[in-house]
């Protein structure tokens, strides 16, 4: 079983298999039953270890104040920046995203109802 190996890899320090089993516990897909907050330790331990991948699906919940973190768009911009540093491009188009979510904001709030 997939979630099996994970397991044990991510145990010795694999954050490939970190952030798998992340997703997993996430979204409570594989036969493993949905604990979000365990899926947001593991992502931190990987992004702690540089993988950008874990850093993008922490940006992800820290940007929206979902999987039990608190939002913090800040925190989720230093770790989309990280991550593009280190060459992940669905980190980039985070950044831009984000920088898009702040300009529609702020016009639409400067239009006159």
């Amino acid at each position: 079983k997939a979630i099996d190996l994970w397991q044990k890899a991510a145990a010795r320090g694999n954050t490939v298999a970190m952030v798998q089993l992340g997703r997993c516990y996430y979204h409570g897909e594989g036969g493993v039953r949905q604990d979000q907050a365990k899926a947001i330790d593991l992502w931190q331990k990987a992004a702690k270890a540089k993988d950008s991948d874990a850093m993008v699906k922490l940006g992800l919940c820290y940007y929206s104040g979902e999987g039990g973190v608190r939002q913090d768009q800040i925190k989720a911009i230093d770790l989309w920046e990280e991550a593009a540093a280190r060459g992940n491009t669905v980190a980039l188009d985070m950044i831009a995203l984000a920088a898009l979510d702040v300009i529609s904001y702020e016009i639409d709030h400067s239009i006159p109802i």
